[in-house]
């Protein structure tokens, strides 16, 4: 029983290991692994050789730092490919693109960690017109901070009370002058959203750009959202009635057909 026990844990603190390089978004260095994660530099060594071994992290030569390894690239284009909720969205974001011709992302919550740690969203689909010559930030795959963005405000307004309150000792980090740090000013937005049914964002994560986003349900529970990306001087330019319009209809679409 004692051996099972001791592979669990091998195996949850493997994960955390290829959770902090995904989060890092860079090669990071043992020692850096070990003081992230709060564990012994000869546990995480272990742990790193095996992962190496099986291909799920490379050790860069010139520096000894890890990263994340081709496997995982593998394993993340297998799934990509088949989920079914993503394909499932598409034609109707499709929609949106050929309609107001920017770009359209589908977020999803993204587990929650420590009450150390502020909730973050998850980007699974990305749907953009091929010839439009900016690209949108974040790639496929980002985990982003919830409180800067139309989305990740979505989810934060519709989660549960105490997912909020249990980290409202935590700052609110700035990523450009219009980011919200002041929680008591990101939870008077969050009443609005809830009350509205949509949020809007400028400027606030990366200068220049907007995004307008719905959140999508299931039941009674958010699984995901679905917002429109561009930059401000276009989507602001928009009809905002017609654009909360086509934003809602694609929303009780998506939800008639997960119901």
């Amino acid at each position: 029983m004692a051996k099972r026990e001791t592979t669990v844990g091998a195996v949850e603190r493997a994960s955390q290991i290829l959770d902090y390089l995904y989060e890092q978004n860079a090669e990071c260095s043992l020692s850096a692994i070990a003081q992230g994660l709060g564990l012994y530099k000869s546990t995480v060594h272990r742990l790193l050789t095996t992962l190496k071994g099986l291909g799920y992290v490379y050790q860069n030569p010139s520096t000894s730092h890890y990263g994340l390894g081709l496997r995982l690239f593998l394993l993340g284009s297998r799934v990509s490919q088949n989920t079914a909720m993503v394909e499932l969205v598409k034609p109707i974001a499709q929609e949106l693109v050929e309609q107001y011709n920017e770009c359209i992302h589908i977020t999803a919550p993204y587990p929650l960690g420590s009450e150390d740690s502020l909730p973050r969203q998850l980007l699974i689909g990305k749907i953009m017109n091929p010839h439009n010559v900016l690209t949108v930030a974040p790639p496929v795959g980002a985990v982003t901070l919830c409180h800067c963005s139309a989305s990740g405000k979505c989810m934060l307004a519709f989660s549960p009370p105490s997912v909020l309150e249990s980290r409202r000792h935590l700052p609110l980090p700035r990523q450009t002058e219009s980011t919200i740090t002041s929680w008591d000013q990101l939870e008077r937005q969050l009443a609005a959203i809830r009350k509205e049914g949509y949020a809007e964002e400028d400027g606030e994560t990366e200068e220049g750009l907007s995004c307008t986003a719905v959140p999508v349900f299931s039941g009674d529970k958010l699984i995901m959202v679905l917002s429109i990306s561009g930059p401000t001087s276009r989507l602001r330019a928009l009809d905002k009635g017609q654009l909360l319009s086509s934003l809602r209809q694609a929303k009780d679409r998506i939800e008639a057909l997960l119901a």
